[in-house]
């Protein structure tokens, strides 16, 4: 029976011998995260436009907001976000789209929120097409102010930025992912071949029963190659 505690000199030991059988493994997990991430693994793309919340509808012929106004504009972009969500501005964009989708097809993939609690307000649309999320979120923007101003007739919202064309998905790091797969593989061998040598009761030296019990050892039987007697 063999010891069965392993100081770090044996850990070591167990990991040089091992060796190339973890970097194999490591290899594995590395490849099977790649694959995985290149075939199953569906892209999204996410496209977001953004808009300005103002209080005072005659702010373009001032000079000057007030904090007044500042305040009013916070306030009305929590206001706005919801109209931004409601099935009336989401239907008339899906409408003038004509993509096939519904205003609550539109509404998974949107997300709208106030810049850093600004008076900005943030429309994203995350979708597997980035021209559709880009058209999306572009007619969001252009639907929207006319709908916002019919219904709270208090302050109004222009456009900052319409939404670019997505180039790269946002839910995929193919590096980051292999490189996990790795670590995962390396891991998942360290730990699987130190088990096998916890678990390993095989006596192979005299050694192994000096470690174990306290008797000594009398005498050993030594190997004999077969047919080595003499003719």
């Amino acid at each position: 029976m063999k010891v069965t505690e392993l100081d770090l000199f044996e850990i070591l030991d167990i990991l040089r011998r091992r060796a190339l059988w973890i970097l194999f493994f490591g290899i594995c997990g590395g490849a099977l995260l790649y694959l995985y991430t290149v075939k199953l693994v569906v892209p999204m793309y996410s496209a977001s436009a953004s808009l300005y919340v103002y209080g005072d509808q005659n702010y373009e012929e001032s000079e000057t907001q007030t904090s007044n106004d500042m305040s009013l504009g916070t306030r009305l972009a929590a206001i706005y976000i919801v109209i931004l969500q409601s099935d009336t501005v989401l239907d008339s964009v899906a409408d003038q789209l004509e993509l096939s989708y519904s205003g609550s097809d539109i509404r998974e993939m949107m997300t709208a929120e106030t810049i850093d609690e600004s008076m900005a307000i943030s429309v994203t649309i995350r979708n597997s097409d980035p021209v559709k999320a880009q058209m999306i979120a572009n007619a969001i923007v252009d639907v929207a102010p006319a709908e916002i101003i019919r219904v709270v007739k208090a302050g109004g919202v222009e456009v900052i930025d319409y939404a670019k064309l997505p180039t790269t998905p946002y839910n995929i790091n193919l590096r980051s992912n292999v490189q996990k797969g790795v670590l995962i593989g390396l891991a998942f061998a360290v730990l699987l071949f130190l088990l096998l040598e916890f678990l390993d009761t095989t006596v192979y030296r005299e050694e192994d029963l000096q470690e174990h019990f306290e008797f000594p050892v009398l005498g050993s039987i030594p190997d004999i190659p077969v047919g080595g007697g003499k003719g």
